[in-house]
């Protein structure tokens, strides 16, 4: 009897959360490479899980207004949305110039919305960070020439292991067709 109490209490008490949530959103920062000198691209997408629409959407990236670390170039690095409906993202893209090399620090944009709340007569703000790396490893442009420098020994390498398997295989075919026995003639 007790045991029905509980969950019975328990059930209650969840759908009173799921009711008032109206909003839930995912924001995601996704970078370039970046190398010292090269326009990169930074995107951060807010995705609206929903059950409701986030309204007066605010998003912030600091890390790449520090002007002795990065070159403003094309866009802003914050953006108000008037909402973003339920099961829909919106992006604020921008393009930085790193200044410097080598590994610096990335932090989280941050962000803000108001969700409506039955239980208030205004609207609820929530906060929020978005992913990060932590650190950003800003390339030389030697760094970077030679990773790109890469593609042509792996792709050497993908050929001479096909042939390894190739060759074997065709040498294997070829004999077993020889060492077929023959039929008998009467």
């Amino acid at each position: 009897m007790s045991r029905v109490l509980f969950l019975t209490v328990l059930l209650a008490f969840l759908a009173s959360i799921a009711s008032s949530v109206s909003a839930s959103l995912i924001v995601h920062k996704e970078l370039d490479t970046f190398v010292k000198g090269r326009n990169a691209t930074v995107s951060i997408v807010l995705y609206n899980l929903g059950p409701g629409v986030a309204k007066n959407v605010f998003v912030e990236d600091k890390t790449f207004r520090n002007t002795s670390l990065f070159a403003a170039v094309a866009g802003k690095h914050s953006k108000k949305f008037a909402s973003i409906e339920e099961n829909s993202n919106a992006t604020l893209k921008f393009v930085v110039k790193p200044i410097v090399a080598g590994d610096l620090p990335d932090h989280p944009a941050v962000f803000k919305y108001q969700v409506e709340d039955e239980t208030r007569p205004f609207p609820k703000t929530s906060p929020g960070y978005s992913s990060s790396l932590a650190a950003l490893r800003v390339l030389t442009e030697e760094e970077a020439a030679q990773r790109e420098s890469r593609v042509v020994p792996w792709t050497l390498f993908f050929i001479a292991a096909a042939a390894s398997v190739a060759a074997p295989y065709y040498l294997y075919t070829q004999k077993a067709a020889l060492l077929k026995p023959s039929k008998k003639q009467d």
